[in-house]
């Protein structure tokens, strides 16, 4: 598909004038080439991720800079750092829940630190 027709579906299925979604189109991708070129990562939710990746040049050659792309994808690959983020934070919640049942529940262990009472009264 060319942008041509990108803008012309776009504009289809909001009811806008394509000029006025080419415009939108054209400002969108001058801001994500400024934000690359600043070596920031650019994420779209639902879509994926763009980042920059200097690569190594031949005897001594000047690398490049090139863009890579990572779809996110259905099956759970590819995630934005916005989802590992909020995976991780549910797994610490669920540890966080899963000790605080334990120990509401009447499973008490002893610290390896703490000294048992035993132990002071030997130390007396």
């Amino acid at each position: 598909m060319k942008l041509k027709e990108l803008t012309e579906a776009v504009a289809a299925a909001c009811g806008m004038n394509p000029r006025a979604v080419n415009t939108v189109q054209v400002e969108t991708f001058r801001l994500m080439r400024a934000a690359l070129e600043k070596g920031e990562r650019v994420t779209i939710p639902e879509f994926g991720v763009f980042t920059t990746k200097t690569t190594v040049g031949n005897d001594g050659e000047v690398g490049k800079k090139v863009v890579r792309f990572r779809a996110k994808s259905d099956e759970g690959g590819g995630k934005t750092e916005d989802e590992i983020g909020k995976k991780k934070r549910e797994r610490r919640e669920a540890r966080k829940n899963k000790e605080e049942s334990r120990t509401s529940a009447g499973d008490s262990t002893v610290s390896a630190a703490a000294p048992s009472p035993a132990d002071t009264s030997e130390k007396k």
